[in-house]
């Protein structure tokens, strides 16, 4: 059967061997068995104009706000630090600007976290394409 024949056929008649749904993504592997994932925290969406203003008007302030910025965040993610530390995972990075983190931890852990008060959403980190 010509390929596309193929094709066309598991898009009108589910068989086996055809998917009919995408799988689930996969999270980039870690260090020690785990892997990691994105952890959105809830609150205010950042405002990015002050930023922006900042970067036109004054650049050589852009660092210290930055800094300023970085801090609030790793403050305001203390408790997802905990919970992570808590099942033997760690936080790899942050993100001001969205509020997210960066987390490895067994995909065994990832229901604690998703538990966690602030927590948004956990999604596999996947590599850019």
């Amino acid at each position: 059967m010509p390929l596309v024949a193929l094709v066309a056929l598991c898009a009108i008649v589910p068989l086996a061997g055809c998917p009919d749904e995408t799988p689930a993504p996969t999270a980039v592997a870690g260090t020690q068995g785990r892997s990691r994932y994105v952890v959105t925290m809830t609150g205010t969406p950042v405002d990015l104009a002050e930023f922006r203003a900042l970067q036109k008007d004054s650049p050589e302030a852009v660092p210290a706000y930055v800094a300023k910025k970085r801090a609030e965040t790793a403050a305001a993610q203390a408790g997802l630090d905990m919970v992570v530390g808590g099942v033997g995972g760690q936080v790899l990075s942050r993100w001001w600007t969205s509020g997210q983190a960066t987390i490895e931890v067994s995909p065994a852990a990832v229901a604690t976290i998703r538990a966690a008060p602030g927590v948004a959403a956990v999604e596999p980190d996947q590599p850019l394409k």
